[in-house]
This record gives C-alpha cells, structure tokens and sequence, in this order.
C-alpha cells in the first residue's frame, strides 16, 4: 500500500449503502426489472453457497424505476441456502466523475454479511465493505475498507404525555 500524495486528489470513488442499500439497489423486487440475473457457475463455491450475476438491462434504462442504475452495471452475490440470507454482494460499474471523464475507470464496491446476534435475535450485518477504483494513465486507484465488529444493540423508551403533565 502505498501513502496519499502530499497534493489534492481527485477522487473517482463514490460509495453508500453497504448496510442495506446495496441489496435494495440490486436485489429488490422494485428494481427487478433493471437487471438480468442468472446463476454463477464461473467458481466452485463450498457446500451451501448459491452464487449469481446480475448486469443492468439495457431495454429498461429508460424506465423511472431503474433510473439509479448506471448502464453498464454488473454485479454478483451469494447467497447461505440454509438461511436464504445474502452473504456477499458486489457491483461494477463505470465511474466517469474525474475531471477527463475517464469511462475507463472501473468503480467495485462489495460487502459481506454475517450474523450478529442481538438480545436474542439474528441479524445479517456487514462485516466487511470494500470500495475501489482502476487505475489508469489519467487516474491513480483509490480503496477504501471498513471491517465492522462488535455491534451492540441501541435501545431507547419515549413516552409522550400531554402539555403540561
């Protein structure tokens, strides 16, 4: 790894929704329409591990609800069969947000799950998110990496009462 340049960079990397954002975007049934997903036999997975593509349907690019989808987008996930949870999704996609609008710089972002038990009860959460770009002769690569552990429970109790009580 090597340490930031001492002068401003221009960032091409651009990530949000690792905690539930990414499976909405991709796998929901509002957004079912804006890609094409079929199964993922390109690498052995272990035992209980169903693994799947998607890329961005280009017929629907002009439909309102898949106007959040870059054309170009590919992706792929797994998925734990005994529990039918997400363990892994990832996206790329062209990030032409440099200044020469370089469409050759690639933006991944990537996520993994986990459960996490919480008072009792289980919960899919990310474990791990993962962000970078390509680099090019225009572009130096940028990665980001956040690994999450240790999650606690927030709990709090309102009680409304009428003015002046």
């Amino acid at each position: 790894m090597l340490p930031a340049l001492s002068k401003n960079i221009m960032m091409p990397l651009s990530f949000s929704g690792g905690f539930s954002g990414a499976l909405n975007k991709f796998l929901s049934s509002d957004h079912r329409l804006c890609f094409e997903y079929a199964a993922d036999a390109s690498t052995p997975y272990p035992q209980g591990i169903a693994a799947f593509t998607f890329v961005a349907n280009p017929t629907t690019a002009s439909q309102p609800d898949c106007a959040s989808i870059q054309p170009g987008t590919t992706g792929r996930f797994t998925v734990d069969t005994a529990s039918m949870q997400v363990t892994h999704i990832e996206r790329t996609v062209q990030n032409p947000v440099n200044v020469n609008k370089d469409r050759t710089v690639l933006g991944t972002a990537a996520v993994d799950y986990a459960p996490v038990v919480l008072n009792g009860k289980s919960f899919w959460l990310p474990t791990t998110i993962t962000a970078f770009t390509t680099e090019t002769s225009k572009t130096n690569g940028v990665r980001f990496t956040a690994h999450y552990s240790k999650y606690h429970r927030f709990e709090a109790t309102v009680a409304i009462v009428p003015e002046g009580k």
